[in-house]
This record gives structure tokens, sequence and C-alpha cells, in this order.
């Protein structure tokens, strides 16, 4: 919900610590928002009440996020880690054979493009953000 990442760009681009709760391997399932609005649309189908997971269906942890970050920009991120947060969760993956089934959708942007969008949109856009 605090879009860790946009966190991070920021820090990595301005050479400052990234600051990691716990060891950094807790790992997500990252989704390019256009995968999602899309599939959130084709959901609208008539399909009586059916829950359905949205997601990526691939899990990277905090750690390999950092490392792409710093790839891309061409920097290195120095971390700082501190104690985890008891209420973090270990690792969110989604399963999503049941949104293929249903209704046809698969995300079509992988995680390293979702990044280097990320990033772009992050420097042109970063004075309006409160980070």
């Amino acid at each position: 919900p605090d879009m860790s990442y946009f966190k991070f760009i920021k820090w990595i681009l301005e050479d400052r610590p990234v600051i990691i709760y716990g060891d950094g391997n807790q790992s997500r399932d990252f989704t390019y928002i256009d995968d999602i609005a899309r599939g959130t649309i084709l959901g609208l189908k008539s399909l009586g009440y059916e829950i359905i997971n949205l997601g990526s269906g691939v899990s990277y942890s905090l750690l390999q996020m950092i490392g792409l970050i710093g790839r891309i920009t061409n920097r290195n991120a120095r971390i700082i880690y501190k104690q985890p947060n008891p209420a973090d969760v270990e690792k969110t993956l989604a399963c999503i054979k049941k949104a293929d089934s249903l209704i046809g959708w698969r995300p079509q942007n992988n995680f390293d493009l979702g990044i280097e969008i990320a990033i772009n949109w992050f420097k042109e856009n970063r004075t309006s953000l409160d980070l």
C-alpha cells in the first residue's frame, strides 16, 4: 500500500540508504497496474459470484527488486536493515489459474518491464510525489 518500490527508486536515485525492515527476502507478487486494470474490466462479465485473483503468479524478494532498480539506474543501493515488522507477511503469491480459465486473463507485462516503467514515470513525476 505504501508503494515501496517508489521509495526505493527515490532513495537509490538520491544516493540515500534504502531501509528494509527484515532481511529483504520477504517477497511479493508485484503486478503491473495496466494488467490489473485489464483484469478488472474483464471481471465485469457476467459470471455470477466468483472470487478471482489477479497477480503475476511470480513472487520477487525485496532484494531482487532493489537489485533490479540498481541495474536499471546504474547505481548501487546502500541498504540499512532494521527489525522486521511483526505484522509483515513473508510472501505473497497469487494463484491466477481461475483468472485464466474464467475470464481469459493473464498478465502481459513482466516484473523487469514494470520496474523500468515505474523508474521512468518516477523521474518524470517526482516533484508531484509525497515520499
